[in-house]
């Protein structure tokens, strides 16, 4: 396996930082990570080089606009929208794996399940591994946690993201800060019953339009994050791709904690990674 930098030029012309690690053997499928909100690239580098390793697949990652590498100048008063993320730089990174191999396969973290499917070339995809993925609408969270979504939807997101001109990441208890207007439209979706959607016919008809193997996989103890109910709720959206959701609680694996973030800590190789790699074998 070796890895190199890669650059991505989106369908605007901004240019988008990426990895590249490559299988010991020729490989004619790709799996492209897509990043949870905010979170940089690196942090998905010990699985992409997993992957690559069992000689199956090529794997790219690459940080959204504004986000790690992919921020050109300043923080405050970005231009980038978190719909951008999938219609403009996921799409960047699909165009570039349909011009390169014969399979393009994608895991997604996070905030990756919902803007996957604003990408033009999101029908070709092969197959599809969400973690952590839900839906943001704020009446699919519970008790203590609804009241502390909605204080974020509410009130720090927007105080902060208004008086700063972005959102600092010490707002969803740390990590690099967000573009003020991606966070404004994430706060959107958030005070919306229908998330990304809003009764936007265009935005239905591209969940409508997938139809391949897609996995959703949440976590027993991700309450924060990707609660079950906005799972599931997400699940329902993707209505013509052929769904499968599995919980993962932790005790089934030996294992006192997952949460959000959990599943690309290399302390859980033995037990978790193979999990994608399982689904999407059959398929290549």
């Amino acid at each position: 396996m070796n890895t190199t930098p890669h650059q991505l030029t989106a369908s605007d012309g901004y240019q988008l930082s990426a990895q590249l690690f490559k299988a010991s053997t020729p490989s004619k499928a790709l799996v492209v990570i897509a990043s949870a909100t905010g979170v940089p690239k690196p942090y998905y580098s010990k699985y992409a080089a997993y992957l690559a390793e069992t000689g199956l697949f090529n794997v790219l990652t690459f940080d959204y606009r504004g986000i790690g590498e992919s921020l050109q100048g300043p923080i405050k008063g970005f231009d980038a929208k978190m719909s951008d993320w999938g219609r403009l730089d996921l799409q960047a990174a699909l165009a570039w794996g349909f011009d390169n191999y014969e399979k393009v396969f994608v895991i997604g973290h996070s905030v990756a399940g919902q803007v996957l499917p604003l990408a033009e070339l999101s029908p070709r995809i092969t197959a599809v591994w969400f973690v952590g993925s839900q839906c943001a609408a704020n009446h699919l969270w519970d008790g203590v946690y609804r009241f502390l979504v909605n204080f974020f939807w509410k009130v720090s997101l927007p105080l902060s993201s208004n008086a700063l001109g972005y959102m600092p990441g010490i707002v969803v208890g740390g990590g690099p800060p967000l573009p003020k207007d991606a966070a404004l439209e994430w706060r959107s979706w958030g005070l919306h019953p229908q998330g990304i959607w809003q009764n936007d016919e265009a935005v239905k008809q591209k969940y409508q339009a997938l139809t391949m193997p897609i996995y959703f996989v949440g976590v027993h103890d991700d309450h924060m994050m990707a609660p079950l109910r906005a799972v599931k709720f997400l699940q329902t959206q993707y209505s013509n791709a052929e769904t499968t959701h599995q919980q993962l609680k932790p005790s089934d694996f030996g294992l006192k904690e997952i949460g959000h973030f959990g599943f690309f800590r290399s302390r859980f190789k033995d037990k978790l990674w193979h999990l994608p790699v399982d689904f999407f074998e059959p398929y290549l």
